[in-house]
C-alpha cells in the first residue's frame, strides 16, 4: 500500500476527529478536523484512505478531505438518528446506523437520503 492509503481518524467523544498519516510503522500526527458542534460518535475512512466521514450527536454526517484536512461535506441525518457511519464498497453511499434501529443510506454526491432500511 503507498502510504497516503494508510490513514487513522479517532475521536475521543468530544467535537473533533483526529488524523493521522501511517507511515513505516509510525504515526505522524496530521490535523484536527473541526465542525461538528456536538460530540463526534463514529469516524470511518473510505477504501482509498482519502476521505473520512464522522457522525455526531449534532445530527450531521461530516465528510473531510484528508490531503486538505478540510470539511467537503456536511449532511443533516435527522434529529438524534447518526450513531454511526460506513462507507459502500464502492464508495458511493455513507451507511448510518440510527437511534430508531434504521439503516440509512446517504449519496456521497447528493447529499441526500436515498434509502432507509429496518433492521
Amino acid at each position: 500500500k503507498q502510504w497516503y492509503q494508510r490513514r487513522v481518524a479517532i475521536t475521543a467523544g468530544d467535537d473533533l476527529v483526529k488524523s493521522w498519516n501511517w507511515r513505516d510503522d509510525f504515526l505522524d500526527y496530521k490535523a484536527t478536523l473541526k465542525g461538528h458542534q456536538l460530540g463526534v460518535v463514529s469516524v470511518t475512512i473510505n477504501a482509498a484512505g482519502t476521505v473520512a466521514a464522522s457522525s455526531s450527536l449534532d445530527s450531521t454526517i461530516k465528510l473531510w478531505d484528508l490531503d486538505s484536512s478540510k470539511q467537503i461535506k456536511s449532511i443533516d441525518a435527522g434529529p438524534v438518528d447518526c450513531w454511526t457511519v460506513a462507507f459502500s464498497p464502492d464508495g458511493q453511499y455513507i451507511g448510518s446506523g440510527s437511534h430508531s434501529g434504521k439503516i440509512n443510506l446517504f449519496g456521497i454526491e447528493s447529499g441526500k437520503l436515498e434509502q432507509s432500511l429496518d433492521t
